[in-house]
Order: structure tokens, then sequence, then C-alpha cells
């Protein structure tokens, strides 16, 4: 994933910088936004497509990699609840998204430390 961000990441300015340069001075704004309209075109395909794969194997692969003592350890009624990942949109779990959200806003911030004391492990 790191390398082929990587490289779409650093082939994103390239293309934008060919299409600039391949139409004259005046069309320079259109060529900027056609080309991030087709990139975000291709990205929501992407998306669409790859999302759809994922959520046609979940349950396959969710059961296949369960380690054994997590599936002895709860009830089989618990873990079939994990076997639908639409279950967090619906909307008692957004309205619980919600709440976990608003909750966080009012907790106690912690300044992090400047450097490390001495003698403390790195």
């Amino acid at each position: 994933m790191f390398v082929l961000g990587l490289g779409i990441g650093v082939s994103m300015t390239a293309f934008k910088t060919i299409a600039q340069n391949a139409f004259v001075r005046s069309r320079i704004g259109q060529v900027t936004v056609a080309t991030a309209f087709f990139r975000e075109i291709g990205g929501t395909i992407g998306l669409v497509i790859l999302g759809s794969f994922m959520t046609s194997r979940f349950v396959e692969q969710f059961q296949q990699h369960l380690p054994t003592d997590l599936k002895a350890a709860n009830p089989p009624a618990q873990l079939a609840q994990f076997e639908n990942p639409q279950l967090l949109l619906s909307s008692g779990a957004v309205e619980r998204i919600h709440q976990g959200f608003v909750a966080t806003l009012f907790l106690r911030e912690i300044p992090l430390r400047k450097r490390q004391k001495a003698g403390e492990a790195a």
C-alpha cells in the first residue's frame, strides 16, 4: 500500500504538469480542473469496485482468520455480529459513534513531554 500510494502520489503531480504543458496558457485552468475531476471519478469508481470485493469476501476471511481461542471464549451469537460490516452504518451504531465522539471533546488534554528525562528508558 505504501509503495502504491507513493507511486500514485508522485505521478499525480507529473500528470497534471504534463497536461498543463500540452495546452495553451489560456486553458491551464480548465485543464487543471479536468485533471482533478477525472482523478476524483477514477477514485470513486475504484473505491466502489474494491469496496464491493472487500465486503463480498469479508465474512469468509473473518471466519478463516479468527483465532481459535477467541472463538472458544465468545458465544457464536456475539461473533456473528461481526460478520455484517453494514452494522456500522445502522442508525443505532451511528448514534453511539456520535455519542463516543462528543465524549472525546471533554477529555482533559495531557501535554506531551518535550524531552526525555535523564535515566528514563527510551
